[in-house]
């Protein structure tokens, strides 16, 4: 997926908050390797694509597959963990670059000083910074920050 565009696919609070409103009972969490996935029911899938459309799913589909005769859909669980923080995981939406400015930002650099670390004009950082909030939602550096030690302590 094209990360400049990722931000157009990003789900809303709301369209996950309508997949949680599903009987989750059925859901089996499990992990494969380092990768946690949720087992939703395809019923239950369909049901919510129906409601919503498929153009604004919450979450990338992992595959498929059959547990004691019911057909679930895999979906990676952090993905449905946005309900509960309101956010998608920074790593998933930010460029590298991106990141590492916005790590620069969390140690209490200005643009000034990054811009100089990074031998970029300060221009360029103004517009890393314009995306970064656009693609997380976010107007100020603080919740930026807050964002990142969101992360580290994940």
């Amino acid at each position: 997926m094209d990360k400049s565009n990722i931000a157009d696919t990003i789900p809303t609070r709301q369209t996950l908050a309508a997949l949680h409103k599903h009987d989750s009972s059925q859901w089996k969490r499990f992990s494969i390797g380092k990768h946690e996935l949720v087992a939703i029911p395809r019923s239950t899938w369909r049901e919510f694509r129906a409601q919503n459309g498929s153009a604004k799913m919450p979450c990338r589909t992992m595959g498929f597959v059959q547990l004691m005769g019911l057909n679930y859909v895999l979906v990676p669980n952090d993905e449905l963990q946005m309900t509960h923080t309101g956010s998608p995981p920074i790593t998933s939406v930010l460029t590298s670059r991106e990141l590492q400015i916005a790590h620069f930002v969390a140690e209490g650099k200005c643009d000034k000083v990054i811009a100089f670390d990074l031998g970029i004009s300060e221009y360029t950082v103004h517009e890393h910074m314009r995306r970064i909030f656009r693609k997380l939602q976010i107007s100020k550096r603080a919740a930026l920050v807050a964002r990142m030690i969101g992360r580290r302590l994940d």
